[in-house]
């Protein structure tokens, strides 16, 4: 999509989170990204769907607060049908920095324990302002140390990334 349709959709995506007003609410975040994963994912095979099917697919994913079926009918009547994607996937980032909430995957070279885990999410919510949902994985990629990536977040404490700033250094 170009830069153009991408502006657009984040213009109908401010509108509808303005007129939707939804409040700050975890497990809604975490159902939008949810969501946006899915049409992503199968965007391909999702290309010439009617819009009904949109709405249910959204209600599957208990979005019917999103008001997304406004949303269509508005983007139908302008001969935009094939925003939806994009608008949601504005939506969905519009509402998580609105409400100040990141989601982020948190990549370590060795499992974290829970108190580990607890000063980390402490020190990035201080750092960004924002409160931080997490998922943990191990990467033995990193040697030692911990990356952390969020969707307006990138943070990297690690043997690997100081043996990369040396190479440069080259």
């Amino acid at each position: 999509m170009d830069v153009v349709h991408e502006l657009l959709a984040a213009r109908y995506a401010c509108a509808l989170l303005r007129y939707s007003a939804c409040e700050a609410h975890e497990d809604l975040a975490w159902r939008l990204d949810a969501f946006v994963f899915f049409l992503n994912r199968y965007q391909s095979d999702l290309m010439g769907l009617e819009s009904e099917m949109f709405l249910r697919i959204a209600h599957i994913f208990e979005l019917d607060r999103c008001n997304f079926d406004l949303l269509l009918k508005l983007l139908t009547s302008q001969k935009h049908e094939e925003l939806f994607v994009a608008v949601v996937r504005s939506f969905a980032k519009q509402y998580k920095e609105q409400h100040g909430l990141e989601f982020c995957l948190i990549k370590s070279s060795h499992k974290l324990m829970d108190e580990q885990k607890k000063a980390l999410c402490t020190f990035l919510e201080h750092a960004s302002g924002k409160r931080i949902f997490y998922t943990t994985v191990v990467d033995r990629g990193l040697v030692a140390g911990i990356r952390v990536e969020g969707d307006s977040l990138i943070w990297e404490h690690s043997v690997s990334s100081q043996l990369r700033a040396i190479e440069q250094l080259q």
